[in-house]
């Protein structure tokens, strides 16, 4: 990871009403699913029923690279920031604390010192994540696909620009972050996610019970 590494955003949607589609599991996933089905019948026969099945989930896929050419945007100025984790190769940071009720709080945040001024801005490339939810039968899927909140969560006031109290054309954790400091910032201080864009997606495949 580089001194600038980009911040990895990522956001997984779950849709309240899952499309109709269903997919059948392999062959493999049928017949564990059937020696686990055989180990619940017979503790049923015994009375002592399992309430809940040992299965982890089928598959994650995604794409190795997708952090490739990562790098700090044109437009991003850090200079003079002195603060952060020392030894941490991470995005810009800064350290800071407060006290309150006879005790000092420490917390480091994302972005310049507010002191400082200066805009930092942070690649956020996402994971779109999609998920496939196993049915009551056991052996087909249903697919919550994250297609159709994509475009939206790039609209979203997260990423696009808003007029707020603390400034007009700021993303919203911009403007929050601004609120917080407001009486100790410099005014050209802004901590945005820029370039934004989704750069591979992933499904998670659940299954219907679990156990730790």
């Amino acid at each position: 990871m580089t001194k600038a590494a980009p911040f990895l955003g990522a956001f997984a949607l779950f849709a309240l009403i899952a499309s109709g589609s269903s997919q059948t599991l392999s062959q493999a996933a049928i017949e564990r699913m059937k020696d686990h089905s055989s180990v619940a019948t017979a503790k049923a026969a015994s009375g002592t029923a399992a309430t809940t099945l040992r299965m982890a989930p089928k598959a994650l896929r995604s794409s190795s690279n997708f952090l490739k050419d990562s790098k700090t945007p044109q437009g991003s100025s850090t200079k003079g920031n002195p603060g952060g984790l020392p030894g941490i190769d991470s995005v810009p940071n800064f350290s800071r604390a407060f006290a309150s009720r006879g005790q000092v709080w420490p917390f480091t945040m994302i972005g310049n010192d507010p002191k400082l001024g200066n805009r930092t801005r942070l690649p956020a490339k996402i994971l779109a994540v999609s998920l496939e939810l196993q049915n009551d039968d056991l052996v087909t899927t249903t697919k919550v696909p994250i297609a159709p909140f994509e475009e939206r969560t790039l609209n979203s006031p997260n990423f696009e620009a808003a007029d707020y109290a603390t400034g007009d054309g700021l993303q919203y954790a911009d403007a929050v972050q601004r609120a917080e400091f407001f009486h100790s910032m410099q005014q050209d201080w802004h901590t945005e996610l820029h370039p934004v864009g989704i750069v591979d997606h992933i499904t998670l495949q659940i299954p219907r019970f679990t156990t730790e």
